[in-house]
């Protein structure tokens, strides 16, 4: 078993060795940043791209750079362990529902990352109560380190799986052709 930071190196190494993973990462990285951006701009009524670049701090833009590409590099990663599990020609229910919840954190972690912004809050959550939208607001901070840990701990086991640290969901399991 290897430490948390060479488990993600060795992950992050591997899946960017492959083409596709790694062309997926670079052009998703800009479009979620654009969309983290845009979305809580453009569905805050009244609020355009130009008021939203002018109420943003440096702050708010290294959240959202940050976010978009831990987002782009989970989803990167899960990419590449389909793409084995393709190439190895098998795959167990089991491990398509751990790589669709890692998907899936990655994404929700992204959209309540959307907190940064106390303005998209109000708009983004309004179906929740008015309390709730207060609540958010006022956790901002908490919601964010949440969304930085979700998305950590979605790219520290499809790291494990990537570098088959894991021997319960290490993509080589599913191969049905595993040499030992």
């Amino acid at each position: 078993m290897t430490s948390f930071p060479k488990t993600i190196y060795h992950g992050i190494t591997l899946t960017f060795n492959k083409k596709l993973p790694r062309i997926f990462f670079l052009t998703l990285w800009p479009l979620l940043f654009a969309g983290m951006f845009a979305v809580p701009a453009l569905a805050t009524p009244g609020n355009t791209i130009t008021i939203q670049a002018a109420l943003s701090t440096l702050k708010d833009y290294i959240i959202l750079i940050a976010l978009s590409g831990l987002t782009a590099l989970a989803l990167a990663m899960h990419i590449y362990i389909l793409q084995e599990k393709i190439g190895h020609r098998a795959g167990r229910i089991g491990n398509a529902a751990w790589g669709g919840f890692g998907a899936t954190t990655g994404i929700l972690s992204s959209v309540f990352a959307t907190a940064s912004c106390a303005l998209c809050v109000g708009t983004l959550f309004s179906f929740l109560s008015f309390g709730a939208v207060l609540f958010l607001i006022e956790s901002r901070l908490y919601i964010i380190v949440a969304s930085f840990c979700l998305l950590l701990t979605s790219i520290y086991f499809s790291a494990k799986r990537i570098s088959d640290d894991c021997t319960a969901c290490a993509i080589s399991s599913v191969s049905p052709h595993k040499t030992e």
